[in-house]
């Protein structure tokens, strides 16, 4: 590693100091020379004749703000000209960073507008491996909206780049990506397909991690395609890479994913006592979401068996610390679930007001393939309290989304319930 100072500014009472680290390697996966540049914003206060150390950031996080609130190309395109050393491929991966997390709150535009500006950046870097994270970064975008055939097309742009750039980590996690958009809009085979290109390159370079996560994906598609036993087994080649590499999340996360597959087997007890101790480690490394997550899995246990005042008070729980924690997407699901335990028990009026809170939420955060289901589950209150022209209304609007994200299970279950209105009517 080598640390250069670059430049210094003083202004009244403060002082700021430009330093430059360069880190050159060999990167063993990708059989490549390698190199990373990280330039820190260092910033001293004068206190009397002294100077005093305030605090240092990295550089290029208050450049891609800046670039960000740009309200211009041309704007841009000065700023880029005027801080040359700072645009690098770091800052590409810092605009990329920034888009993903609007994206998270809901903020779909702000998101691509701060990927659009990603690359502008890499087209000035005319760097592979930049614009390739921005083509990742903008699937993941449009993951989040579940629009998955613009999600799949930028997966599609950014795995070639990477292939070309023969960086085989990032192509890996981008197979990953791509199996995930096949999973959801029910192509399980290709989805195999791309994991299990996934998992050969995660186990050629030696990434454990991405190894045992891949291995859950895969276990996930046999899961949805009623391959249970074989489910069982990659998840739990899962779990024992978790544990060797003391990835206690992931340990957790894969516990959960097995008392899942004992849920389906049938066997109540293995699958609580794999929710209890996914729980366990939840708590004890403070994931709060994850303990939410488990909380959720113990009420289909009791959902699933006809104890629906149990699977209530783990319910609440589970929407309890979804909202202390602000995840709005787990809230949701959270509404959905308490709302189909009334709908089961008859409470249809109370089911229709959980279910109406949910699809607000839905709808705020972008999660079409959620809205959809939810429009669903309003269409069976309906349809259960004889209400079948507000059902039908429900099941159509439910079924234009599904049409409109690629859902083709989702399509054929909802054409299926409009088909039972018109036999009812």
């Amino acid at each position: 590693v080598n640390a250069t100072l670059t430049h210094w500014k003083i202004e009244a009472n403060q002082a700021f100091v430009w330093l430059r680290y360069d880190r050159k390697w060999h990167d063993i996966s990708t059989k490549q020379p390698a190199q990373l540049t990280i330039i820190l914003k260092v910033q001293f206060v004068k206190e009397g004749s002294d100077w005093k150390f305030w605090q240092m950031s990295r550089a290029v996080s208050d450049f891609a703000t800046r670039l960000g609130s740009a309200k211009t190309k041309d704007e841009r395109a000065k700023l880029l000209k005027t801080e040359k050393e700072l645009v690098t491929v770091e800052l590409v991966v810092e605009l990329s960073n920034m888009g993903v997390m609007q994206a998270t709150q809901g903020k779909f535009n702000e998101a691509l507008t701060l990927n659009d500006v990603s690359f502008e950046v890499a087209e000035v870097l005319g760097e592979i491996t930049g614009k390739a994270y921005c083509y990742l970064t903008r699937g993941d975008i449009f993951d989040r909206q579940s629009k998955h055939l613009e999600a799949l097309t930028n997966y599609q742009r950014a795995l070639h780049l990477f292939q070309d750039a023969k960086d085989i980590r990032w192509e890996a996690l981008t197979l990953s990506r791509l199996g995930q958009i096949y999973a959801v809009t029910s192509k399980y085979a290709e989805a195999l397909v791309q994991f299990d290109a996934s998992l050969k390159i995660r186990h050629e370079i030696g990434d454990r991690k991405g190894e045992a996560t891949t291995l859950n994906n895969i276990g996930v598609v046999y899961q949805l395609t009623g391959r249970n036993a074989e489910a069982l087994t990659q998840y739990e080649a899962s779990l024992n890479i978790m544990r060797e590499i003391g990835d206690r999340a992931g340990e957790a996360a894969t516990l959960n994913n097995i008392g899942n597959i004992h849920q389906i087997m049938g066997k109540p007890v293995e699958a609580r006592a794999k929710f209890d101790a996914s729980l366990k480690i939840k708590r004890e490394i403070g994931d709060r979401a994850g303990e939410a997550d488990t909380f959720s899995n113990i009420g289909v246990i009791y959902k699933s068996t006809g104890r629906y005042a149990e699977a209530l008070v783990q319910y609440d729980a589970s929407l309890k610390i979804d909202r202390e924690i602000g995840n709005k997407a787990g809230e949701a699901k959270m509404l959905n679930n308490i709302g189909n335990v009334y709908q089961i028990t008859g409470k249809y009026a109370e089911a229709l007001a959980q279910y109406e809170a949910s699809l607000t939420i839905k709808r705020e955060i972008g999660d079409r393939a959620g809205e959809a289901a939810t429009l669903t589950s309003i269409g069976l209150v309906f349809e259960s309290t004889g209400r079948y022209a507000e059902a039908l209304t429900q099941y159509e609007a439910s079924l234009k989304i599904n049409r409109t994200i690629g859902d083709r299970e989702g399509e054929a279950a909802t054409l299926n319930n409009i088909g039972n209105i018109y036999r009812l009517t």
